[in-house]
């Protein structure tokens, strides 16, 4: 617990510690070491530490904020949010207000969805609403961004038993599953306005990553019931092992990344998760 009273007693309600200046420093601006701590405290079995942290959440956690990522904000705040209140139903009782605050960003979050496609942009300003896109991807979406929120979505949903919030993540899922993939590979770029992709690169790196993960744990997460959803998975899957495990002259197995129709043999350290995924699906595998 070192690390977690020094972040208290220098940097209680800002998003990080800055260990040697001593002081607080924010990026989205909504107590994230406390949110992602929560869950760490519950594991250990710190009940008094979480109990201190979902006050805070609850009397001074505001979203009154202006230009966020939405990506970064779903899976660290709002998904950090849903799994403390589950915690919390395991270590004392069902805090409706985390579930409250979780539904408070939800909302606010949502409304990345209201662009010409449907996709989320990149950025939502949580007191008005409005999306942009980041100016150094010409417009477009990023492919981890905007499919690598479901499992957050749908928690809220199934939490609230209000099923608008899966529906509008699920979406995109149901959009990409439309659109042509070459190899079933989901490349990095998606143009925000008509819903095709803008790039021919595929990575399992930076960008790309955990919207291939997704697949298979969205299924996971839904009761195994969206055949459609797995077949994405299967012939993602099987695009990866086809067309990037490469072994070098060395004999060392990597995911190389693929752009138009020509190998980039470099590999991420992001990319390490491909292992852990072909893992968790091997059970569910026909072959």
């Amino acid at each position: 617990l070192h690390s977690w009273e020094g972040y208290k007693k220098y940097a209680w309600g800002t998003d990080e510690l800055m260990p040697q200046a001593k002081t607080g420093h924010n990026w989205l601006g909504q107590g994230g070491t406390i949110i992602d701590a929560m869950t760490t405290l519950a594991i250990m079995g710190e009940v008094e530490e979480f109990k201190k942290a979902a006050e805070w959440v609850k009397s001074s956690l505001s979203f009154e904020k202006g230009d966020v990522s939405f990506f970064e904000t779903i899976i660290r705040i709002l998904g950090g949010l849903v799994s403390a209140y589950e915690f919390s139903c395991d270590l004392y009782a069902c805090d409706e207000g985390l579930l409250m605050k979780a539904k408070d960003i939800g909302d606010r979050t949502l409304k990345a969805f209201n662009s010409p496609s449907g996709l989320p942009y990149a950025s939502i300003n949580l007191r008005n609403g409005r999306g942009s896109t980041a100016g150094w991807t010409g417009g477009a979406a990023i492919l981890a961004e905007i499919a690598s929120v479901q499992l957050e979505f749908g928690a809220l949903s199934r939490h609230l038993k209000d099923p608008s919030y899966d529906e509008r993540a699920m979406s995109v899922f149901r959009h990409l599953d439309k659109i042509n993939k070459p190899d079933g590979l989901m490349p990095l770029y998606v143009d925000i306005h008509s819903g095709q992709w803008s790039s021919a690169h595929v990575s399992m790196g930076a960008m790309g990553d955990s919207a291939f993960e997704y697949l298979i744990k969205v299924w996971l997460q839904r009761g195994k019931k969206d055949d459609w959803l797995y077949k994405m998975y299967d012939k993602a899957s099987k695009g990866i092992m086809d067309h990037l495990i490469q072994t070098s002259r060395a004999g060392q197995v990597y995911v190389a990344e693929r752009k138009g129709g020509s190998l980039i043999h470099k590999m991420d350290h992001l990319a390490c998760f491909v292992g852990g995924m072909f893992v968790l699906g091997a059970p569910h595998m026909a072959e």
